[in-house]
């Protein structure tokens, strides 16, 4: 896992653990920013009734998604889709499986959140393929 950051993100994330006290994994931002922070530390990010996020969320002038961290690449996909059904790996890359009516909510606009959970799967597990169904 290694993941290369602009200046710009670094700062970010610097403010972002300064602020919360959590540790930051991984980072991806674009209209909304993408968070994945250690494992266990998901309450130290959120804060009291979200307020660490909404000051995040006010000083970033952005919408935050705090995703936890798991070493265990089926673990990690629970807590960022709680939804999932099931979820097949093989030598091609990872399908999960989701409730018809959350499929849409799960994939996002055009699809861009499938693409961050994408990015997050290669950067984090190095998993090129994935599909939701």
């Amino acid at each position: 896992m290694n993941i290369v950051f602009d200046t710009e993100s670094i700062k970010k994330i610097a403010f972002f653990q300064k602020m919360t006290g959590a540790h930051v994994v991984d980072f991806i931002e674009n209209d909304e920013i993408y968070i994945v922070i250690k494992e266990g530390e998901s309450g130290l990010a959120i804060g009291r009734g979200g307020e660490k996020v909404r000051k995040a969320e006010s000083a970033f002038k952005k919408s935050l998604r705090i995703l936890e961290y798991s070493t265990d690449m089926e673990q990690f996909l629970r807590n960022v889709i709680p939804d999932i059904i099931s979820i097949q790996k093989d030598e091609e890359g990872v399908i999960i499986r989701v409730r018809p009516s959350v499929k849409a909510k799960v994939v996002g606009r055009e699809g861009c959140k499938a693409k961050i959970i994408g990015q997050f799967l290669k950067r984090l597990f190095d998993i090129e393929n994935f599909k939701i169904k």
